[in-house]
């Protein structure tokens, strides 16, 4: 399927990559609203990257920035370069790498955007059968408590981030204590509410 995509034009899914969200669009959104007068000569990086939606949606509104976007899934990363192509957005450009294992030493971002994850174990199982069979298990589920991929992003971040550098998280129901307990050290942490008043979006800065 093609599906309307905010801030570029079209984007086909697979069933190697999630299928976008509102919650994700908020995630967009919060970045654009919160960097828009800083918005262009930045690193950025995206990890899970998926479909590219939330990587191209930043490439294309800030033109002049350069956005790095990651996947552990060869699938998912071919259909995130065919919707870059067929967006005719070229300042972002992919990678493989497993996060929680491979290092990104010597690298250092300005921005760093992700919707990881998040779904444990135990809540996967009770997911909609449509979800399950439509939708790829190593996107929406750690395999564990849910917080995998946070403990690995408190870990990481304080070497990504660029001094003053944020980064913004998706988060799922009820999560937003135990994440933000996660991110204690970080300067400014802070949960943002989705449409619904849910606290969906975990913004963190690096002193």
């Amino acid at each position: 399927p093609i599906q309307e995509t905010p801030h570029f034009t079209r984007a086909e899914l697979s069933k190697d990559v999630l299928i976008p969200r509102p919650e994700t669009e908020l995630l967009v959104r919060q970045v654009i609203e919160e960097v828009k007068d800083e918005g262009n000569g930045l690193n950025i990086l995206d990890i899970g990257t998926g479909s590219g939606c939330i990587a191209l949606a930043l490439a294309k509104h800030f033109s002049r920035s350069n956005v790095m976007a990651l996947d552990i899934s060869e699938g998912a990363l071919e259909l995130a370069k065919k919707n870059a192509e067929q967006n005719a957005i070229g300042n972002v450009y992919f990678k493989r790498i497993d996060i929680l294992r491979d290092d990104l030493s010597g690298e250092e971002f300005d921005i760093i955007v992700s919707n990881p994850p998040y779904i444990s174990s135990n809540e996967y199982e009770t997911l909609e059968p449509e979800l399950k069979l439509f939708e790829p298990k190593v996107a929406l589920s750690d395999s564990s408590d849910g917080l995998k991929f946070y403990r690995r992003f408190a870990e990481i971040f304080s070497h990504l981030l660029a001094a003053g550098g944020r980064a913004y998280l998706e988060i799922g129901f009820g999560q937003s204590e135990r994440v933000l307990d996660l991110f204690s050290s970080y300067q400014n942490a802070r949960l943002i509410e989705d449409y619904s008043k849910i606290e969906r979006v975990l913004c963190v800065e690096n002193s």
